[in-house]
């Protein structure tokens, strides 16, 4: 996926009203990756993943400059993300140089 993309992707997320309750995985990966998220692992069998970047270590809530994700565990709804990581999501997008500021 191309950072442009993502960047419209992720300001389609952050603008929504209400903010969205579940976020698809793959969509996640790619968008988080594009926008210069690094993977550092996935853990758990494939049900959570860490990502890093640079402007997440300004904030408090990330400790280390990490994002802890998770996948939803429900019967038919493993390729999304939970509420919870939702947001963490959300506030980690609002959080970085290329989005923040539009």
């Amino acid at each position: 996926m191309s950072p442009e993309k993502a960047k419209k992707i992720a300001h389609l997320w952050l603008s929504q009203s209400p903010k969205p309750n579940s976020l698809d995985v793959k969509e996640v990966v790619d968008v988080l990756t594009a926008l210069g998220f690094s993977l550092k692992r996935k853990v758990e069998q494939d049900t959570g993943y860490i990502f890093e970047h640079s402007s997440l270590k300004t904030d408090p809530n990330f400790a280390f400059g990490a994002m802890y994700i998770f996948v939803n565990h429900a019967k038919n709804k493993k390729s999304t993300i939970l509420i919870g990581s939702v947001k963490v999501i959300l506030k980690a997008l609002s959080l970085h140089p290329d989005l923040k500021n539009e």
